[in-house]
């Protein structure tokens, strides 16, 4: 066991060491003053490189339906040239439209694949029943909370059926008044949103 008087020079050993450190400026500097402002800096500048390289425009989403033929009607609808977006706002854009694949679940349904992080977004395509009084077919387009790319690829399909259906309506409200739109759209998540703090992600670093 260490004896009172050899605790003692070793605490005043450590006072003498903490004084001669406190009083060098460029020590502290370096050991407290570059973490705190370099460490943010360069996580800043990491989050901004990955959310600029790379982006789900470039690889395309993908989107879930249940079988191979909603598939190919959905990617139908995606081709048509009516669903594009305006001249405007892909020059706005810098030229870039997104791109979808719409693939079929096989085992699966669209939900549980979105769950397992096979696609971006889960759409249920469900025909109107017999006498049902909206004749109109129905897209739920499910999305995982809190996901970007899964909230983003939902909400660009969603502009893309509301162009499909404007270009529609302008196209035969003129020559009938008995028109219905093709489709109507519900909007659906899962999941729970995830916050995290800044700090709570620097302050460990810092402290390693």
């Amino acid at each position: 066991m260490p004896t009172t008087k050899f605790r003692g020079r070793v605490l005043r050993l450590c006072q003498k060491e903490l004084k001669e450190t406190l009083r060098d400026r460029r020590t502290i500097i370096t050991l407290v003053m570059m973490p705190l402002l370099v460490y943010p800096l360069l996580s800043m500048a990491l989050n901004r490189f990955l959310l600029s390289s790379g982006t789900p425009a470039d690889r395309g989403y993908s989107i879930g339906v249940i079988s191979e033929g909603e598939a190919n009607y959905l990617a139908g609808l995606l081709k048509d040239p009516r669903s594009q977006p305006p001249e405007e706002m892909v020059a706005a854009s810098g030229g870039v439209v997104a791109e979808f694949r719409v693939i079929g679940t096989g085992e699966l349904t669209p939900r549980e694949a979105l769950e397992d992080n096979r696609i971006d977004l889960a759409v249920e395509i469900m025909l109107p029943a017999e006498g049902d009084a909206d004749p109109r077919q129905r897209f739920v387009l499910t999305a995982y909370e809190g996901d970007a790319t899964s909230e983003a690829a939902r909400r660009i399909l969603i502009e893309r059926l509301e162009w499909l259906r404007l270009r529609d309506a302008e196209a035969f409200a003129a020559s009938t008044s008995d028109y219905s739109p093709r489709v109507k759209i519900e909007v659906a998540s899962i999941g729970e949103v995830k916050t995290s703090s800044m700090l709570a992600t620097v302050i460990p670093l810092v402290l390693v």
